[in-house]
């Protein structure tokens, strides 16, 4: 009879995929999301005489 082995490495990247939040992840996914369209809302104006650009891209440029 054959017996099926794993090693260790294996064993341990099933295990460690098998208990990954894929719910929490994807909590944080739309949160982030959540908050850049805040951000970008909060700070939006008409293209104006200031080259265009809104605040929160000058802002993400310059971080």
């Amino acid at each position: 009879m054959s017996t099926a082995t794993a090693t260790f490495v294996e064993v341990a990247r099933d295990r460690r995929w098998r208990a990954f939040d894929w719910q929490l992840l994807l909590y944080l996914v739309l949160l982030v999301g959540f908050g850049t369209v805040m951000g970008f809302s909060a700070n939006y104006q008409a293209i104006g005489g200031d080259g265009g650009l809104s605040q929160t891209v000058k802002t993400l440029i310059w971080t």
